[in-house]
């Protein structure tokens, strides 16, 4: 017989995979006509099929990547060099 507290913990775990598993359905089941959201949709399809988790991680990062570059971008500032900016960053705090 389960304790109540292991019996607690195994319900969280399967409801938590129950409602990853809705969120990639979710994902898959979007139809956007805007190239950005098509190009995070993929990045998130991409992910799901190469790792099996990580989606939500990816919109996220994604978005806030596209928040950042967006008052660049108003400042005619080059999306050349707005990603040269990224990848520095990443070289030097990431790597």
């Amino acid at each position: 017989m389960h304790s109540t507290g292991t019996t607690k913990k195994a319900n969280i775990i399967y409801y938590a995979e129950k409602q990853k598993k809705k969120g990639n359905a979710i994902l898959r089941e979007i139809d956007v006509g805007h190239p950005c959201a098509k190009n995070m949709l993929e990045l998130s399809r991409a992910q799901d099929e190469e790792v099996g988790d990580g989606t939500t991680s990816v919109i996220i990062l994604a978005g806030e990547m596209l928040s950042v570059a967006e008052p660049l971008l108003d400042k005619n500032i080059h999306p050349t060099v707005i990603v040269s900016g990224f990848n520095l960053f990443a070289r030097f705090f990431i790597c």
